[in-house]
């Protein structure tokens, strides 16, 4: 048995287990999927602490909903993403308009380290670059930095990214893809503002977007 079937056996057990009314299984299963809300809620709140209230918010509604989940139609994984989403429209409805914002870096230890083998002064250069990808994501509109955080951030399908968004696959491809552009367009005009930056970010940007070099 495969560790990804280990763990899809182990959350299985524990979803059982929550079913039938244990609590502490819940709070572990729930837990397995804490950080990935976490990077999912901040972008779209861009305040820690709403993206923290948000998620556990997403916990409680979550466990007191548990007896709808039919897992025949679909993942719990999906079914609490779309939770969360949930439960972050209800923090941005209770601003009355939806601020702007400058994304609190400080929150970026929820980045995903694509290799934590790395030695600490590589990693501190990656942390780096990363920061200015966020940077990048933050100034997204907030439909395609929904789209970008799940799929990229989250791994997520597209044929999950629409059904927690509630669009169409066309829809969410349509998404990712003015999604990247705007990225790419954002970074131009950054590198117009600050012409002696250097230039690290590109290959940073192909690496967090799964995109490959074009061969010179």
């Amino acid at each position: 048995m495969t560790t990804t079937e280990s763990l899809h056996e182990s959350q299985d057990e524990l979803l059982r287990r929550a079913c039938m009314g244990d609590h502490e299984a819940y709070g572990t299963l729930f837990m397995e999927y804490y950080l990935a809300l976490i990077r999912y809620a901040w972008p779209m709140l861009r305040v820690q602490e709403d993206a923290e209230d948000a998620v556990h918010d997403a916990f409680l509604k979550s466990w007191t909903r548990l007896d709808r989940l039919d897992c025949t139609k679909g993942k719990y994984s999906t079914w609490i993403f779309a939770i969360t989403r949930n439960c972050c429209m209800d923090k941005l409805r209770q601003r009355k308009r939806n601020p702007t914002l400058q994304m609190d870096i400080a929150m970026y230890e929820f980045i995903p380290v694509s290799d934590p083998t790395l030695d600490p002064e590589v990693s501190s250069l990656n942390r780096d670059r990363q920061v200015e990808v966020l940077e990048l994501v933050s100034s997204l509109s907030a439909t395609y930095r929904e789209t970008v955080v799940l799929h990229y951030w989250n791994e997520l399908s597209i044929s999950e990214i629409a059904e927690i968004t509630r669009t169409s696959e066309s829809n969410v491809k349509s998404r990712l893809y003015r999604g990247r552009l705007q990225m790419a367009e954002l970074y131009m005009q950054r590198q117009a503002r600050l012409p002696s930056l250097e230039n690290n970010l590109p290959s940073e940007l192909e690496q967090f977007l799964g995109l490959q070099p074009i061969a010179g």
